[in-house]
């Protein structure tokens, strides 16, 4: 706003009907609803924190991972590893029974 909006202010007894005036302006209208809307924009609140929606988010990657993880386990197909005292039975049997372990002749 320039100074010759400023001295079209017709002269006034009181500084509040001056401030009145110029509130009237619209140079200064346009200005305080700018103003608003910047103010608007700003003041956005978001409905989760963000700091509650990270937490969310790296949980569910957690998460994610767990699962993978439990997946691939479950996919392995799990030998069986016998005990100490089933595999020196077994030991055992194979040393004192050699004809189990020969192969068939035909």
């Amino acid at each position: 706003m320039d100074k010759k909006q400023l001295g079209k202010i017709p002269k006034a007894k009181t500084s509040q009907a001056r401030f009145e005036q110029m509130r009237k302006m619209e140079g200064i209208k346009t200005v305080q609803a700018e103003v608003v809307e910047k103010a608007k924009r700003q003041n956005v609140k978001r409905e989760v924190p963000l700091a509650v929606e990270r937490r969310q988010v790296s949980k569910k990657q957690r998460n994610e991972a767990r699962v993978e993880t439990v997946e691939e386990i479950t996919a392995e197909t799990r030998q069986h590893h016998p005990s100490a005292r089933e595999a020196a039975r077994g030991e055992y049997i194979r040393k004192n029974r050699p004809e189990q372990n020969r192969p068939e002749q035909d």
